[in-house]
């Protein structure tokens, strides 16, 4: 830096690297090549707001994580997606019937016997044998199952005046036996459960309930069959 003085006397010097503005010497710093090398294990940057205020730092499990305050998480179906995943691969989800639904993969397979519930409409046959004999026997309800709609025997109700010994019969094979005491003149028999719908009929099959009187008088014996005409 130069005054365009020459020479080198003392004063020429001076005049050379005074500085009048600030009424000081000259200085010229020059910078070539700043290497700044950060490391993790040897230095630490704080990281603040410029007025003071720092982020702060808690440990946990042995690892030192940023405290993070949340004012508001508000996640909504309309605006936001949230998709699951084990950490590597994401959920897969398939449209049907334009409703969204999570694909499912069975790894070792189901066993599983699942037997269709059947419906339909519920048929009553009712008979009563009045007036029999002490020791006689009678056939109270028969019922034929026609070819169709398949029918299923689920209930049967019976009621006597007189001790009496019923016997349910599939083509003439003997199903149930049931016999009244003195202290009980009805009975109700339920063919149907979660598992059983009651006894199948095929068509032409003959499902019969018969009574004998075993009490000290002539009786008077009814018995209803329910059935489910399957649709």
């Amino acid at each position: 830096m130069s005054t365009g003085l020459t020479g080198k006397r003392t004063d020429n010097v001076i005049q050379d690297v005074h500085d009048e503005a600030a009424r000081a010497l000259r200085t010229v710093t020059t910078i070539s090549g700043v290497d700044i090398d950060v490391t993790a294990v040897t230095d630490s940057i704080k990281i603040g707001d410029g007025e003071g205020k720092f982020a702060s730092i808690t440990t946990v499990s042995g690892k030192d994580a940023l405290d993070v305050n949340v004012a508001d998480i508000t996640v909504s179906h309309t605006d936001d997606s949230i998709r699951l995943g084990d950490g590597t691969d994401l959920v897969t989800t398939s449209e049907v019937s334009s409703k969204i639904g999570l694909d499912v993969n069975v790894i070792n397979g189901i066993d599983a016997n699942i037997t269709q519930a059947p419906s339909g409409n519920t048929a009553a046959v009712f008979d009563t044998k009045a007036g029999l004999a002490i020791g006689a026997s009678a056939t109270v309800v028969s019922y034929t199952a026609p070819v169709s709609p398949v029918a299923y025997v689920q209930k049967i109700y019976l009621s006597a005046t007189q001790i009496g010994t019923y016997t349910m019969k599939l083509n003439g094979n003997t199903l149930y036996r049931i016999r009244m005491s003195p202290t009980q003149f009805t009975y109700n028999l339920d063919l149907a459960s979660g598992s059983a719908f009651g006894i199948r009929l095929m068509s032409g099959d003959i499902f019969t309930i018969e009574v004998e009187n075993n009490g000290t008088g002539i009786g008077t014996f009814d018995a209803t069959l329910q059935l489910m005409e399957a649709l």
